[in-house]
C-alpha cells in the first residue's frame, strides 16, 4: 500500500502537482491525464528520482520505474545482463539460469536471449525492464507511457503479462490515452493541471458522463445546442456522424458512457470550470 499525503512539486513557476492526496494497493492502476499533467513528476516522486517540494509518501514497498526509454549496459548481452544482475542477489548458482530462462519466456525475449541490449527495439526494451522488475521480486511496478507494441499479438500478450502481474503486486500504468489502460486497468487515477480530479473504478468513470454522450450526423450538427464537445467523427455505413458531450439536453441519440467519455469530460469540466 502507497499513501500519498498533500504532495506538491514545483519547477520554477509550473507547478507539476498540486496538494496531491492517494491511496494505492494491490492491483493495475491507471494514471490517465494529457501531457503535462504532471504523471512523469508524481512516478518520480514515488521512487524518489526526485523530491517533492512538500507532503507525504508512506511506503515500505520497494518500487521500480520503467520509463519510456531505456538507455542502458548496450553492449552486454541480454543473458549477460539478467544473469549479472541475478548474481548481485546472491541467488544461488545453480537456480540462476533456469530462473533467467523462465522469465525471458515470459515476456517473449527467450529467442533474444544472445542478444545485445543496445541491438532490441522500444518494445523489446521495455520488455526486458518488465523481466528485470520481476527478476527482483519487488512490489510496485510504474510504467510510464507504454508505447504499443507493433505487433497487435505482442501487444495483447505484454497486456495479458501486466494484468497477470498486477494480481500479485501494485502497477501503475501513467498514459495520456484510455487505450493503454482500459483493458488492463482495475482502477482509475486522473491528473490534471497537477491534481487528481478523479480516482474510482473503471464503471465509475465511465458513468460519470451518464446522460451526457450523443450521436448526431455531421449533417445535423447544426441542431445542436451549446456548450458541447465533439470526442471523435465515425462512419456507419455511408453517414458519417460525430460522438458528443454535453450537459444541454441535445435533439440527438443518447449513447452509453465508455471510460474515454468519462475521462474526457473530467478534463473538459476541468479546463472550463464547470460547476453543477
Amino acid at each position: 500500500m502507497i499513501e500519498i499525503k498533500n504532495l506538491s512539486k514545483s519547477f520554477g513557476e509550473v507547478r507539476a502537482l498540486d496538494d496531491i492526496s492517494l491511496s494505492i494497493g494491490l492491483g493495475v492502476h491507471g494514471l490517465l491525464g494529457p501531457g503535462g499533467s504532471g504523471k512523469t513528476t508524481l512516478l518520480r516522486c514515488l521512487t524518489r528520482i526526485i523530491d517533492p517540494d512538500s507532503g507525504e509518501i508512506n511506503s515500505s514497498a520497494k518500487i521500480i520505474l520503467l520509463p519510456q526509454k531505456f538507455d542502458f549496459f548496450k553492449t552486454m548481452l541480454v543473458i549477460e545482463l539478467m544473469e549479472h544482475l541475478v548474481k548481485l542477489k546472491k541467488v544461488p548458482i545453480e537456480k540462476i539460469e533456469s530462473q533467467t530462462e523462465e522469465l525471458l519466456t515470459k515476456v517473449n525475449l527467450f529467442a533474444k536471449l544472445r542478444t545485445k541490449v543496445g541491438a532490441l527495439t522500444s518494445d523489446m526494451l521495455r520488455r526486458l525492464g518488465l523481466a528485470l522488475s520481476l527478476q527482483s521480486r519487488l512490489d510496485v511496478i510504474l510504467v510510464d507511457e507504454p508505447e504499443a507494441e507493433p505487433d497487435p499479438e505482442e501487444r495483447l500478450n505484454f497486456k495479458r503479462l501486466l494484468a497477470d502481474v498486477g494480481r500479485q503486486r501494485s502497477l501503475i500504468v501513467a498514459s495520456h490515452d484510455v487505450k493503454d489502460v482500459e483493458d488492463l486497468c482495475d482502477r482509475i487515477i486522473i491528473l490534471h493541471r497537477g491534481r487528481v480530479i478523479a480516482h474510482d473504478m473503471q464503471a465509475g468513470i465511465a458513468g460519470f458522463a451518464k446522460g451526457k454522450v450523443y450521436k448526431i450526423a455531421v449533417a445535423d450538427r447544426g441542431e445542436l445546442v451549446e456548450p458541447y464537445h465533439v470526442t471523435r467523427s465515425f462512419f456507419d455505413g455511408e453517414v458519417e456522424y460525430l460522438r458528443i458531450l454535453s450537459h444541454q439536453r441535445q435533439a440527438a441519440a443518447e449513447q452509453a458512457p465508455d471510460l474515454e467519455d468519462g475521462y474526457l469530460l473530467y478534463i473538459w469540466e476541468s479546463e472550463q470550470g464547470y460547476k453543477k
